[in-house]
């Protein structure tokens, strides 16, 4: 907390608006509480977790197919760590679209663009679910099932947040490497969880100039069918493809 003599960072322009003093007030007229600043809210959720954590299941509108059991199991000792919200079933993808969905779906969900500011793209809420069912369509021909692991060696994009949401979707496990990370690293870490898919962008714009990896990440992909991986389709998502059987 910043001292009298300090300023802090950032201040919200009206606390009154924000979500976390909406709970406050919330909280306040359905316990009868006297809660006044963020810092009798932070006592109050230490004091009385489990109460606090089910309002805050309930607050932040979570979408589940199933609902908890209850709030969590082991909170007496917090040691070995709390099972939260057990029985409850839910889609990471499905919630983190369902409110811009619901608020605002004409909305800009996600925008990009390239070095230097160029070639902006926005895509809206309709239109970031639109994209993602069309992956959800190619993973499940692709065969990708819950438990299968989905990785990806690409820059910051749209692309790479459609994989990402794509294989929360159907149950798939995803991980990501930047394309500057070495090649022993990134064959090093998808050595261990054994991918059966994988995107790559085997072209980046580095310091206005264009950089070629396909190299590296033929390599990577060589490295990883020949360790008798599970590795069954690479997709090249920018960039050029390249000559061999690696695709």
């Amino acid at each position: 907390m910043a001292t009298p003599s300090q300023k802090p960072l950032w201040e919200h322009r009206a606390p009154e608006f924000s979500q976390v003093d909406v709970f406050r007030r919330q909280m306040n007229l359905k316990y009868g509480l006297n809660l006044k600043t963020y810092d009798d809210l932070h006592r109050w959720s230490v004091d009385e977790l489990e109460t606090f954590s089910a309002e805050v299941w309930k607050y932040c509108g979570i979408v589940y197919s199933e609902p908890p059991t209850s709030t969590a199991i082991g909170l007496e000792s917090m040691w070995p760590r709390p099972q939260w919200f057990p029985g409850a079933r839910l889609n990471y993808a499905e919630n983190m679209l369902a409110t811009g969905l619901a608020v605002h779906p004409d909305a800009i969900a996600v925008s990009a663009c390239r070095e230097g500011g160029t070639e902006w793209r926005h895509l809206s809420w309709v239109q970031l679910r639109a994209e993602v069912e069309r992956y959800v369509s190619a993973f499940r021909h692709a065969g990708i099932r819950k438990g299968d692991r989905v990785a990806a060696v690409m820059t910051n994009s749209p692309e790479v947040l459609l994989v990402l949401l794509a294989s929360a979707a159907v149950g798939a496990i995803f991980s990501s490497t930047a394309p500057d990370m070495g090649q022993k690293g990134i064959t090093e870490r998808y050595l261990q969880i054994k991918p059966k898919l994988l995107f790559v962008d085997s072209e980046v714009l580095y310091g206005g100039r264009n950089q070629d990896l396909r190299g590296k990440v033929s390599s990577v992909v060589r490295s990883l069918q020949s360790a008798g991986g599970d590795l069954k389709k690479v997709v090249v998502t920018k960039g050029r493809l390249w000559q061999g059987k690696d695709l």
